[in-house]
């Protein structure tokens, strides 16, 4: 093959690539898939994050428990991979349930957008010791 052949086969091979990962709106689209919603759970109003909560994701008969971050990080959790739709969200912890409801997921060019919300549970009641003497 020919020097200028062989430039010409490798600016084809390149454009071919180019376009190949280049299916998103001109920009090149990662493998990664990419989490819908984040969610954080506050320990009452203005509370602390909390870990070890179970939180539900629920979109028609679609129904995911999301995963809590990797130990080490801020409590947090993560589910409805690249899965656009309306979610309710529940978050139940030591016998405390709140809700959040029509929770949208939607496609961007790429990847779903991620949908950053917080739920603050009720807050805890503080057992009581009884006093000295009962």
């Amino acid at each position: 093959m020919t020097p200028s052949r062989l430039r010409i086969f490798f600016f084809a091979l390149a454009a071919a690539a180019s376009a190949t990962l280049a299916g998103c709106g001109g920009s090149v689209c990662l493998p990664n898939a990419v989490p819908g919603l984040q969610v954080t759970v506050l320990d009452g109003p203005g509370g602390p994050a909390l870990c070890g909560v179970t939180v539900t994701a629920t979109d028609g008969a679609y129904s995911e428990v999301l995963t809590p971050s990797l130990a080490g990080a801020v409590c947090a959790y993560f589910g409805a991979s690249e899965r656009p739709g309306v979610y309710n969200i529940a978050a139940t912890f030591e016998g405390r349930t709140a809700m959040t409801s029509n929770v949208p997921v939607t496609t961007g060019g790429c990847h779903v957008i991620k949908n950053d919300i917080t739920i603050e549970l009720p807050a805890g009641v503080a057992s009581r010791s009884p006093p000295a003497g009962e």
